[in-house]
Formats: C-alpha cells, structure tokens, sequence
C-alpha cells in the first residue's frame, strides 16, 4: 500500500482510471469498466482516501 501526503493532494478522474498526485508520489487507479468522470466523487477521511462511483 502506497502513502500519500495529503500536502497539494491532486484528483484527475478519466474514463479508464483515476490519477492521484501529491508532492511526492502519483498513483493511478485503473478501473475494470469504463466510468463517467462526473460520477466520480473522492473524499479524504481522516487518512483515509474514499472512492465513490455514483451507480447509474
């Protein structure tokens, strides 16, 4: 598992996967099934990154 600090934290989401940047790593979260990047919602809790898809 990658640790990210949460310093300029950058969230790119796209069809195929979602890039997330810092000041000292990028880490890319491919999906299985294509997604439309405005179904996309990604919070922080704590030191936790959540990732939710909206179901169409």
């Amino acid at each position: 598992m990658s640790q990210l600090s949460l310093d300029k934290l950058k969230i790119k989401p796209t069809k195929n996967y979602i890039t997330v940047q810092s000041n000292k790593k990028t880490i890319f979260i491919k999906f299985d099934k294509m997604i439309r990047p405005e179904t996309i919602f990604v919070t922080i809790k704590g030191s936790m990154l959540v990732i939710n898809v909206k179901k169409e």
